[in-house]
């Protein structure tokens, strides 16, 4: 059909910005679950009506209200594992279509099952509805952010800054919320600082590992693998959100604010495990990548060694060197790049 041929008759610069808009669309709503869903579990009227809890919206069944949310996330990691398999088999451009006929069936059978009503219950204070839009947007700024400084700081910095930001935040946010629990009378002074850090780590996050947690994975994977690793990237994602959502409300019920404690020193321990073993993917060729790799030690500065070494030699200009060499009558020289991996390992 013609119409598949379309982006033949593009230049390489519409082209692109072709496939950033289609990708933009698609990503649009990235966050709407759960935000949303979020928000409903606030609601009395939503409380009462899903038997979660009481008529006064307090919920009972810490659990259930978890699952909620959740599990938007167990069908995630299976479609994550079917993604990459899928891809492989049939194309990448067949398995957007196949994906996008799951998100319509997916999309009319949950607006057949609830009514505009239901999805609005408990929003009609115009302040709950601008702090709920606020937070669901205020994301996108963190994503500009990240596209300034992803490539400037380079990606393990982003992320060990991004960490220190969230554990910084969440102290603050711990802290306000023990002085309230502490000081009822003096809640309403502390709701100002309470709502300022919940935008902070919405932009924090985005910024930072929001971004970049996605982008790693299209970049460590070889072209034969890089489908089903990223489906492996997003499934960890998708269960560690998938968990987090199903245990928060039952760390909030039990440990109150201690969970913000909880939660960053989670923060403060992911800085020295970048530091010491993610490695540095910025503005290096996928080729020479795999030179991170060529090394057995799982340490940051054992890969970069082996880059160091060998990356190179994978790169541009050098590997028309190595065939020069090569074909010029100097056998060895493939030979010499094994014996080196050999005894860095």
């Amino acid at each position: 059909m013609a119409f598949t041929t379309l982006w033949k008759r593009l230049s390489s610069r519409q082209l692109n910005i072709t496939i950033q808009i289609f990708s933009l669309i698609a990503i649009f709503f990235e966050g709407y679950d759960q935000g949303v869903m979020g928000g409903v579990n606030a609601s009395p009227s939503y409380i009462t009506e899903v038997g979660i809890g009481n008529g006064d919206g307090t919920v009972t069944d810490t659990t259930h209200e978890g699952d909620i949310v959740s599990i938007h996330y167990l069908g995630c990691i299976f479609g994550c594992f079917a993604g990459g398999w899928l891809a492989d088999r049939i194309g990448r451009i067949n398995g957007l279509l196949v994906g996008g006929l799951f998100a319509l069936v997916g999309g009319a059978l949950q607006a057949a099952a609830q009514s505009s009503d239901w999805i609005h219950a408990g929003y009609s204070e115009i302040k709950q509805s601008g702090l709920a839009s606020g937070l669901n947007t205020v994301g996108i700024f963190g994503t500009i952010i990240s596209a300034q400084i992803v490539d400037r700081l380079r990606r393990r910095v982003c992320v060990m800054l991004g960490s220190a930001v969230l554990f910084t935040i969440e102290l603050v946010a711990g802290a306000v919320y023990e002085a309230s629990l502490h000081h009822p009378d003096r809640a309403a002074h502390y709701a100002p600082v309470a709502v300022a850090m919940l935008f902070l780590l919405n932009i924090g996050y985005a910024s930072t590992w929001g971004t970049i947690a996605f982008l790693i994975p299209t970049e460590i994977f070889p072209s034969d693998l890089r489908a089903q690793g990223n489906g492996f990237g997003i499934t960890g994602w998708a269960i560690g959100v998938g968990m987090t959502t199903l245990v928060n409300p039952i760390m909030f019920d039990k440990i109150k604010s201690r969970s913000y404690f909880l939660l960053a020193g989670l923060n403060l321990v992911w800085i020295p495990v970048v530091y010491l073993f993610y490695p540095e993917t910025c503005n290096r060729s996928l080729e020479s990548i795999e030179a991170l790799f060529s090394t057995d030690s799982p340490l940051n500065w054992k890969m970069e060694e082996a880059y160091r070494l060998d990356g190179g030699v994978l790169v541009g200009g050098d590997i028309d060197r190595m065939s020069d060499e090569y074909m010029e009558g100097d056998q060895e020289f493939p030979h010499r790049i094994d014996a080196d991996r050999g005894s860095m390992k």
